[in-house]
């Protein structure tokens, strides 16, 4: 993951980030997906504060205010083609993204959102 200071580590650098990106998972009707998987990432980044004794504010802030954490949330998980239609899938593939992640971040925390949505692909889904 890319360091939050990398981009200024302005508060409101993510908070227009966010704004923006939650407006184009609405429109693109993903809204559900992504929610889950927040929801589920932040408990996941605070066990993972608490197990590992690092500040929650390395393993949370450090982390969503990074690229590479926007880029996956707003484009790779909510890929049309590859993400649930209903709002009941949407939420369920979001936590199991969010805690297939929380398992390899605990096991070794580089790249562990693409090997999660990797591992949900390959395993989790028919065809």
């Amino acid at each position: 993951m890319a360091p939050a200071y990398q981009w200024g580590g302005l508060w409101q650098v993510l908070v227009v980030v966010f704004t923006f990106g939650l407006i184009i998972v609405w429109r693109a009707k993903k809204l559900p997906l992504v929610l889950a998987f927040w929801a589920t990432y932040s408990v996941g980044a605070l066990l993972r504060a608490q197990l590992t004794h690092m500040p929650a504010e390395l393993t949370l802030y450090a982390a969503v205010s990074g690229g590479a954490f926007w880029l996956y949330t707003f484009f790779t998980i909510t890929d049309l083609r590859t993400s649930p239609p209903r709002p009941r899938g949407m939420t369920l593939d979001g936590v199991a993204i969010g805690v297939v992640d929380i398992w390899f971040q605990l096991q070794f925390a580089v790249f562990s959102l693409f090997y999660a949505i990797f591992w949900c692909l390959a395993c989790m889904r028919p065809g």
